[in-house]
């Protein structure tokens, strides 16, 4: 496995992921884009030091970067386990990149589900602002609910 790896990327597979993500029109299905990183999310471990800090820094934000610049259209036929597949893909390389610096994994992923719900709310389908409306109230409930537990467990 380590040897088609390599092979990858010397061809540059791994940028071409990052391109895939990158691409606006036209848009890779979400679809396709949760296998790709499902698929690739199994690499991390084997990749280089250096190369791997570098990727799990980009990697993690230009899958971000996808799901909120979906047109509207397509964030409405979007399932929830879609895009929960793509999150959960690039977890590990979240993990990988908050050990060199920056935000925490709970801290990106709570700014994304914020910045996903806001997107909902920008949406001209009433369906998708209900949905941002709820995402908004399941997160600050869980956001109470934390704060409740850590007053509890230091008293």
């Amino acid at each position: 496995i380590a040897d088609a790896l390599e092979v990858w990327g010397r061809v540059g597979g791994f940028q071409v992921i990052l391109k895939i993500l990158a691409m606006r029109e036209p848009m890779v299905a979400p679809e396709m884009v949760a296998t790709l990183l499902e698929i690739s999310k199994g690499c991390i471990t084997l990749l280089d030091g250096t190369f791997r800090t570098q990727y799990s820094r980009e990697l993690p934000q230009c899958a971000l970067d996808y799901l909120l610049a979906l047109p509207s259209g397509e964030l409405r036929r979007l399932s929830r386990r879609t895009w929960h597949s793509i999150v959960l893909a690039v977890k590990p390389y979240m993990i990988e990149a908050a050990r060199h610096g920056g935000m925490t994994v709970g801290e990106k992923i709570e700014t994304f589900q914020l910045d996903f719900a806001l997107r909902h709310l920008e949406s001209p389908f009433l369906d998708q602002r209900i949905v941002g409306i709820n995402d908004v109230k399941l997160f600050v409930t869980s956001a109470n609910e934390n704060e409740r537990y850590q007053r509890q467990s230091t008293s």
